[in-house]
């Protein structure tokens, strides 16, 4: 990662961020929100960026389970899931 962008908050964070609700103290993410951002990561299925957004979707999962919004965390690892078989693509053709 170039110095410039160290520090940036990944696209997809932001929009995670945006669409989480807070419950009873604890942030969380509704079927429908989960649904967004498995399409939002689906669009950089296929390309090297693919990597970089799961590597920040999992740091604000940690985020998240350090705060003690396991749920939310637990929604993320939901949402990255869904790329396990296209980063062995994108690490195939590296």
């Amino acid at each position: 990662m170039s110095e410039d962008k160290k520090g940036e908050i990944h696209p997809i964070v932001k929009e995670a961020l945006e669409m989480a609700q807070e419950t009873f103290g604890q942030l969380v993410f509704d079927d429908y929100a989960v649904e967004q951002l498995q399409d939002l990561l689906k669009q950089y299925f296929g390309k090297p960026a693919l990597i970089n957004a799961v590597v920040s979707l999992i740091n604000l999962a940690k985020i998240f389970d350090d705060q003690g919004s396991s749920s939310a965390a637990i929604q993320i690892i939901k949402v990255v899931c869904i790329a396990a078989e296209p980063l062995k693509e994108v690490k195939k053709d590296s």
